[in-house]
């Protein structure tokens, strides 16, 4: 009797298989809703960092305006390991007043803002991929 008593006890400790499989389900499916979820909050963060830039690259225009009397050319403005060429006085503008601009996700890609005398815009966001996020220069 002590030995049924016994096992009887060891038996209703554990966890059923079922009961276990369950929660590893449960688990998982919240752990994919939280890498998603984090996937899209670092798109967007890194998306307001190119907003960010585009307000600095405003402000070194109008420092340039203010410095030599006229506007710096048109031109492409490169961020991270891009190289724009020489001649570009929008780009030595912009490193002139406020430092090299890095895109934010560093993968080693070259990315690029666009001046065409009015308008500043970051290529693409990669909330809208194909549209051009674009501020008034000053």
């Amino acid at each position: 009797m002590k030995i049924a008593l016994a096992k009887k006890a060891i038996a209703e400790r554990g966890f059923t298989i079922v009961e276990i499989l369950t929660v590893l389900g449960i688990i998982a499916s919240l752990t994919a809703v939280i890498i998603v979820s984090s996937s899209s909050a670092r798109a967007n963060s890194r998306d307001k960092a190119r907003e960010v830039d585009l307000g600095q690259i405003q402000l070194a225009i109008r420092l340039y305006r203010e410095q030599n009397g006229t506007s710096p050319s048109s031109g492409t403005i490169c961020a991270s390991v891009a190289t724009c060429g020489s001649g570009n006085t929008i780009n030595g503008a912009v490193q002139t007043f406020i430092g090299t601009i890095e895109d934010p996700l560093h993968d080693g890609t070259n990315y690029f803002y666009s001046y065409d005398g009015t308008n500043v815009c970051a290529e693409q966001l990669e909330r809208t991929p194909g549209v051009q996020y674009c501020v008034t220069a000053p």
